[in-house]
């Protein structure tokens, strides 16, 4: 897949204007901008020429394009997209461009700049030692689908969600983290969001299906998650002692694998409870802030879901040096 892999702090001297691009450092005096406010290149200090009406369009489109964190591609299709749509073509261009997953999470404050929605740079900001995905709550929200029960760090965030065990992707089933290692895992309507928080969980996330439970595999496995894809899961042997698992899809080395396949493998390695966490273009499994899976190709796209949040064991100064 096609992305700009150059430094993002040029973009932003280019336009003349911070685009927030960096998170954190733009707000700081190491921001390029603020030591060089001049255009990028040798001529950069030169006098600039009035610009044209066509060139001032030109700018207010590249700075909008550069600002999403889009190529001119993308940027034209979703141009496309608003052409199509009633009412005024630059408000529908801006509520497509604000409704994109990576401009969500950002938005909503879970991360300082909408490429840090990856799960490396979420990793590496947080130097945390080993990071999987986790739920991809953000996506159900934006679609307006149900979201599942969801706690971060004691704040619920959504509570709408099944009153029973369904076989459905996701089901929504409740995986329940604890301060001290903890997990706790249901089935959606057994507890409501203030009695994980009266027993002390500080995050839950929605997704699943739970894989297992003392050992018993649960009967849902046979039914509607048999197909081969890229898989995500959690295994438990202790409390504060687990086992993540990653099954790569979509590549040349795998086309994935169903969840009966990654059940065997925890039992195997002697979990006793497991969870099942988002898959697919979503799977993400990282050690030291660098990705230790290869994500496959779906739609073009060669790259981990930008996400709002992963599950991290560990952290170490090392990360992201």
């Amino acid at each position: 897949m096609a992305r700009n892999t150059g430094p993002v702090c040029r973009m932003c001297r280019r336009e003349g204007v911070k685009l927030f691009l960096k998170g954190e450092k733009c707000f700081t005096q190491k921001c390029p901008l603020t030591k060089r406010p001049t255009p990028p290149g040798q001529h950069g200090h030169a006098r600039q020429r009035k610009m044209s009406e066509y060139g001032t369009q030109l700018r207010e489109k590249q700075k909008a394009r550069r600002a999403y964190g889009m190529l001119e591609t993308q940027f034209h299709r979703t141009y496309l997209d608003a052409l199509k749509m009633k009412g005024v073509s630059g408000e529908n261009l801006l509520q497509l461009l604000e409704r994109r997953l990576d401009n969500v999470v950002y938005r909503a404050g879970m991360a300082t700049s909408r490429a840090q929605a990856r799960p490396a740079e979420i990793a590496r900001k947080n130097r945390v030692v080993y990071a999987q995905n986790g739920d991809l709550f953000s996506y159900r929200a934006y679609n307006k689908l149900k979201v599942g029960l969801i706690i971060r760090d004691g704040k619920v965030l959504h509570k709408d969600t099944y009153t029973r065990a369904l076989a459905s992707i996701p089901p929504l089933d409740e995986l329940a983290l604890y301060p001290d290692g903890r997990v706790e895992m249901r089935t959606p309507g057994i507890l409501g969001p203030q009695d994980y928080l009266d027993r002390g969980a500080r995050d839950v996330f929605a997704f699943g299906p739970i894989l297992f439970k003392d050992g018993i595999k649960d009967n849902r496995l046979d039914i509607s998650f048999t197909h081969r894809e890229p898989r995500s899961a959690l295994g438990v042997i202790a409390p504060g002692h687990f086992i993540g698992i990653l099954v790569e899809g979509r590549n040349e080395r795998s086309v994935g694998a169903n969840l009966q396949f990654v059940a065997d493998r925890l039992l195997e390695r002697g979990c006793h409870e497991a969870f099942t966490l988002d898959g697919g273009q979503t799977a993400a499994m990282l050690f030291l802030g660098q990705e230790v899976m290869d994500p496959g190709i779906y739609h073009g796209f060669q790259q981990a879901r930008k996400q709002q949040d992963i599950i991290g064991i560990g952290v170490s100064e090392a990360v992201g040096k």
